[in-house]
């Protein structure tokens, strides 16, 4: 028997857009989602200069009335958006401080800008991975035929043919995450609503899981950078992926679900 999808939503930095989105569309629809939380930007402690975005971010205190929300799983993105370990320990401390947790809590972790080495990861015996992290979600996987996926990704940005980016992610598509690692889509500016629909129907077909990756939620992209996608477009897909959990194709859940629901 086929297993059923699985597919994630998965916010990064903490921006202010992300809260208003999740109050007033993803959980009155009853889809979980994860929130990837840059902990000096929602607290201010980040330099200027180091800010992951430069658009208002989410204050403490939405960060933990979302944490107490159970549609909504918080994760770790650095303090100062960066992929050491140093710099993970201490929006880990973080986050524990603000939520009261015990010390021993663990979270999972999406690598700022997808910059860590995710052999390194695997390999690493330090505390914080082999103890205190669940999973690092990285971004697209790309293992077999290079040439042709790379090639589709390129023209799917320009042409927007929804079968043409079903095959550039389709090995992003998970089977299991036996290593921790989670592979996820980066939905940018231009992408239409028909292309993550079919990459969407690629994971049903499969049974696999699917990770979607967010950054800003806004009205209007025209003046945005690509890390921008029309709130239009937003609801559209949960509208999709609502439909088709109710058909009974797909769960959408959690990152730190879909984790351990491949392991």
């Amino acid at each position: 028997m086929k297993k059923k999808a699985l597919v994630s939503l998965s916010f990064d930095d903490g921006r202010a857009d992300n809260y208003d989105i999740i109050k007033n569309v993803t959980i009155p629809m009853n889809l979980p989602v994860t929130l990837n939380i840059t902990t000096g930007y929602v607290d201010r402690s980040c330099p200027q200069e180091k800010l992951p975005s430069d658009k208002l971010a989410m204050t403490k205190e939405n960060v933990i009335e979302l944490f107490n929300n159970p549609l909504v799983e918080i994760a770790l993105h650095g303090d100062q958006h960066l992929n050491t370990e140093k710099d993970i320990s201490a929006g880990r401390k973080k986050l524990i401080e603000w939520f009261d947790l015990p010390y021993d809590s663990k979270f999972g972790f999406a690598s700022p800008g997808s910059g860590f080495d995710i052999q390194e990861f695997i390999n690493s015996k330090h505390n914080l991975f082999n103890q205190d992290i669940l999973y690092m979600r990285t971004s697209l996987r790309i293992s077999t035929k290079k040439k042709i996926r790379i090639f589709c990704r390129k023209v799917s940005r320009v042409i927007h043919l929804p079968f043409l980016y079903a095959i550039a992610y389709a090995d992003t598509v998970m089977d299991n995450s036996n290593d921790r690692v989670i592979y996820s889509v980066p939905i940018l500016k231009d992408i239409t609503v028909l292309q993550v629909e079919a990459i969407i129907n690629k994971c049903i077909k499969r049974g696999g899981a699917l990770t979607l990756m967010f950054h800003s939620i806004v009205e209007d992209t025209s003046t945005d950078d690509n890390w921008s996608w029309e709130k239009e477009k937003f609801e559209a897909i949960c509208q999709y992926l609502a439909q088709k959990q109710s058909e009974g194709l797909l769960d959408v859940c959690t990152t730190k679900v879909l984790h351990r629901s491949i392991m």
